[in-house]
């Protein structure tokens, strides 16, 4: 009733400095009561002044106007937006929020992107069963270990998405810390491991991986894991994953306490940055992105790229994920015994024919190569792997970077699998190169925080020769796929083998392997 009755004497003029001061010290005093008791106290107000069940609170001018009608500062480096009305910058940030008085940054998010609930305040809440995501990817950890499989899970999913190349990056560029987003993301501004690859997500795509370890990849014969539970592997590394594809930058926040209005039921943003102001309102924010594998974010993006700030100790302590930080010195290693299969990696991959490994650091925005794996020739020019996938997937090929459009959905596969006679049944064999080039490195001499970094003072290259045969079984393996328990389960009697052969650079003491492992498409950890 005070707050009201100093509204009314004012008339909409600014308070001078003896009553604004006690206009504040009203609303500070307010702040300290519980968020229910306080709204009910507003709700059963008889507002005689018409303001209804909202607290005046000062303008930037003095004026004592509704909480709903202005926004608290959180964003000082901005100018505010014109027809935006800003809270006395006497006010507290906390007490404003505490007496209903919304973010500017979330004002500005809630304009810009799409998947966020930004109903900070109101009487009921949901109410429910349930497992906190934060668990739920806890426990997927807990069944996918940490190492070269994560990136194997990367790689696999570029691949269902009919990428052709694919980039891992290990990025220790500083980031600011001034324009974020929300005051907690300052703790994800270093290092971070970035994933890039050339296909982009369909509307499809941007669904799935939203969806945590669903079956949407069950439909699909030609997919092996695009999106399923083995991408919440990244969690080992990070807990706020982010990516840009297309048109659309999104960011996940599985705990909802980093990003401004993210609730446990839309824990994330999905930003379309070509038409959105964030990029210019938030540039600490996202300059991660910016001059890395051709992102500007000015248009839209020909290509997807992930993002996995590395979880510090700091926020080690506070995640509910995994209380373990992941250190630039962890991705170099996982970098290292990925490069132990790399070669190997390529063999029976659907589209994907390289994979480069980067670091940047330091000043320059300029990644450099590790090592890069690559098939730069098949026999006659031909895939021997192609007339498979083709049958699989209904298309005669993928476009660059495309998934099938037209691909073959799990009935039709059945049915196709089913009538077809066992001799027509698509196989082929021919030899492919794989190459192998690194940079010959020596220690830094150098004594700053990048220090462990190597100087490249050359480049590698190995060359072998590896003949492939890709099937589609007739027989058992056929029989178990059409069975009630393999249709439901999306089997395909997909078959493929490799052997050393070789290559013309090899000298005459090549000794074929005796041994050999098994793969899913990717190397299996069984020999």
């Amino acid at each position: 009733r005070l707050l009201r009755g100093l509204a009314d004497d004012a008339g909409g003029v600014g308070l001078d400095g003896s009553r604004l001061d006690l206009a504040l010290w009203v609303l500070g005093t307010l702040a300290d009561y519980p968020p229910a008791t306080l709204r009910a106290a507003l709700v059963n107000e008889d507002d005689a002044s018409g303001l209804g069940g909202s607290l005046p609170v000062p303008d930037a001018s003095g004026a004592l106007v509704q909480a709903s009608e202005v926004r608290f500062n959180d964003a000082p480096w901005l100018a505010a937006p014109e027809g935006v009305r800003l809270s006395h910058p006497k006010l507290p940030s906390q007490t404003a929020e505490a007496v209903g008085v919304r973010s500017l940054r979330l004002a500005l998010l809630a304009e810009a992107s799409e998947d966020i609930d930004v109903q900070l305040h109101g009487s009921a809440e949901a109410f429910g069963q349930h497992e906190a995501l934060t668990t739920r990817l806890k426990h997927i950890l807990d069944a996918y270990a940490d190492g070269p499989g994560v990136i194997s899970e990367l790689v696999q999913n570029a691949d269902d998405a009919g990428a052709t190349e694919v980039r891992l990056l290990l990025d220790q560029t500083p980031g600011g810390d001034k324009s974020l987003l929300g005051p907690k993301m300052a703790r994800w501004q270093g290092p971070a491991l970035v994933a890039w690859n050339d296909a982009v997500f369909s509307p499809a795509d941007f669904h799935n991986i939203a969806r945590i370890g669903q079956d949407s990849k069950i439909d699909r014969p030609a997919a092996a894991g695009r999106f399923g539970l083995g991408f919440n592997a990244v969690y080992h590394f990070t807990d706020l994953p982010s990516f840009v594809s297309g048109d659309y930058l999104v960011m996940f926040d599985p705990h909802a306490t980093h990003l401004p209005g993210a609730t446990p039921a839309r824990p994330g943003l999905k930003i379309a940055f070509g038409a959105s102001p964030l990029l210019s309102q938030f540039p600490d924010q996202f300059a991660g992105y910016l001059d890395t594998f051709g992102c500007d974010l000015s248009a839209s993006y020909p290509a997807t790229m992930f993002r996995f700030p590395l979880r510090t100790d700091e926020a080690a302590r506070a995640s509910e994920i995994k209380p373990e930080a992941y250190t630039p010195a962890q991705v170099r290693a996982l970098f290292e015994q990925f490069r132990e299969r790399a070669t190997q990696t390529l063999l029976f991959l659907k589209n994907v024919r390289k994979i480069g490994v980067y670091e940047r650091g330091g000043d320059s925005r300029a990644p450099k190569l590790v090592y890069e794996v690559s098939i730069p020739a098949f026999q006659d020019d031909k895939d021997p792997r192609a007339a498979t996938l083709q049958w699989v997937a209904g298309n005669s090929a993928f476009s660059r970077g495309v998934a099938p459009v037209a691909a073959v959905k799990k009935r039709q596969f059945v049915e196709k699998l089913r009538t077809m006679p066992e001799k027509s049944l698509p196989t082929s064999v021919g030899w492919m190169d794989v190459q192998m080039r690194a940079a010959e490195t020596a220690e830094s001499l150098g004594e700053d925080e990048f220090s462990d970094a190597k100087v490249i003072v050359g480049t590698s290259v190995r060359r072998e020769r590896w003949l492939v045969c890709s099937s589609l079984a007739g027989g058992k393996a056929r029989a178990l796929a059409l069975s009630d328990t393999g249709v439901s389960r999306g089997l395909v009697p997909w078959v493929g083998v490799a052997a050393r052969v070789p290559h013309p650079d090899d000298d005459e003491s090549f000794v074929g392997r005796r041994d050999g492992r098994a793969f899913c498409f990717l190397p299996l950890p069984v020999r």
